[in-house]
């Protein structure tokens, strides 16, 4: 995936924060003040899968916008959605740092692609991560100042869930394909969980089939199997699944010219016998 080389512009009055142990956070979230830095950015919480959605705006062109989560207690996948969007924005993630040296190190991921009418009037920005327990910022700012309306605010989501196994991108990197399963040690006992995702989240678009160990699976809930670990095959070694997802209904643009249907994507996984 290519991205554009872009300095974001960080006030980095990093200090240590005592924060207190964070409920799950879910639904619509309001931030207050001005919130653009590692301190004072805005605490959105341990989001949990269903995720927590909020809309912001920047006022001009040089504004940084930040927001504060929180991983644990084990290592989970942040999923980060930028949309909505009437102008070129760009979105970077860092852990928080201990100190102001080497901000660098403390990178994580960032998202700054760019192209009008890509899904959206604007290109959505995504970034799946897998991240380890600890504290993390999210920043937004302007991708460019020649598209810049402060008059469109812009949507940004971000959730919680179990590790990601694996990803698959179709060739214009717009859409991508993820696995997930749980336990990631199954025992004798245990009701496995595999689940696909789509980024952006367009799963409506898509049909699922599902193959275990190369069997298919036709009662999986669309982006979603559960199998008992009694009613796995029997192999030697690791377990396969696969799923495919099928892009069989137009993206709803209201200008009939940039309906497309989404690309079909298949990922597949290992995981250990119980």
């Amino acid at each position: 995936m290519l991205h554009r080389s872009r300095g974001l512009v960080l006030v980095v009055a990093v200090a240590l924060l005592g924060l207190a142990p964070a409920a799950p956070a879910r639904g619509q979230v309001a931030c207050e003040g001005e919130y653009d830095s590692f301190t004072t950015a805005c605490f959105l919480g341990a989001p949990d899968a269903e995720g927590v959605t909020l809309r912001d705006a920047l006022v001009h062109t040089e504004q940084v916008r930040a927001y504060k989560f929180r991983v644990g207690p084990g290592p989970r996948a942040a999923h980060l959605y930028l949309g909505d969007l009437w102008y070129d924005l760009d979105l970077y993630l860092y852990r928080d740092p201990p100190d102001e040296v080497e901000i660098g190190r403390w990178f994580v991921a960032r998202s700054a692609e760019s192209g009008a009418r890509v899904i959206q009037f604007e290109r959505p920005e995504i970034i799946v991560q897998d991240l380890d327990p600890g504290t993390y910022t999210l920043f937004v700012n302007a991708g460019d100042s020649r598209s810049f309306d402060p008059s469109h605010p812009f949507t940004v989501r971000l959730a919680l869930g179990p590790p990601v196994c694996n990803t698959a991108a179709d060739s214009a990197t717009i859409y991508q394909l993820g696995l997930t399963f749980e336990p990631r040690q199954p025992t004798a006992f245990s009701l496995m969980s595999f689940n696909a995702f789509v980024s952006p989240r367009y799963t409506d678009l898509f049909d699922f089939d599902w193959q275990l160990d190369g069997r298919p699976m036709p009662d999986a809930d669309r982006e979603t199997l559960q199998v008992a670990a009694p009613d796995l095959p029997a192999v030697r070694g690791d377990h396969r699944i696969r799923v495919t997802a099928r892009g069989v209904r137009e993206y709803p643009d209201p200008d009939p010219r940039y309906r497309q249907i989404p690309p079909t994507l298949s990922v597949e996984c290992t995981f250990p016998a119980p």
